[in-house]
């Protein structure tokens, strides 16, 4: 149990740099909500990593940074799961429920930000978040870019894999 706080930490670092990195490309909103939203299923991976292999994650961290990738790689993998099945479809709930609101002084999830999380790896979970919660789906202009982005994020991972694989 003692990798745990270590994961956390790692996570906090992660969450900053996405957050710096990404209030670069969009406003200080949409990276705010970006950053949050592939934190979250990072920690959620790592954490489902860790129970399915507590022995394995971070052992070889400060012996190689082979091992840092390779880290990194197998929990983003499994973060795509809380990405998908929690963390997105949450977004989409979250931000109909403040759409149905009078409440002026909350604020809405920018697209942009639901975009970047389904490029990032959250096709499936945006699919359920407008199915399941009847969101966004009948703005055209975020159908059009939702379906340009689904089609660029599939080319780009279909090249990652191709060249991974092959």
């Amino acid at each position: 149990m003692e990798i745990l706080p270590l994961a956390v930490v790692f996570t906090f670092l992660f969450f900053l740099v996405i957050r710096f990195i990404s209030e670069i490309v969009f406003k200080r909103l949409t990276a705010h909500w970006f950053a949050i939203g592939l934190s979250v299923s990072y920690l959620l991976g790592l954490l489902i990593y860790y129970l399915l292999d507590p022995h394995n994650i971070f052992i070889d961290t400060f012996q190689s940074g082979e091992a840092i990738i390779y880290d990194f790689a197998i929990s983003w993998l499994v973060a795509l799961i809380p990405l998908n099945l929690l963390v997105l479809p949450s977004l989409y709930w979250w931000d109909k429920r403040i759409a149905m609101s009078d409440d002026s002084t909350s604020t809405r999830i920018p697209e942009n930000a639901l975009h970047a999380l389904m490029f990032c790896g959250g096709l499936l979970g945006a699919y359920i978040g407008q199915k399941a919660f009847k969101h966004k789906t009948s703005k055209q202009s975020f159908q059009i870019k939702h379906s340009i982005i689904c089609a660029l994020s599939i080319i780009v991972y279909g090249y990652i894999a191709y060249s991974v694989f092959i």
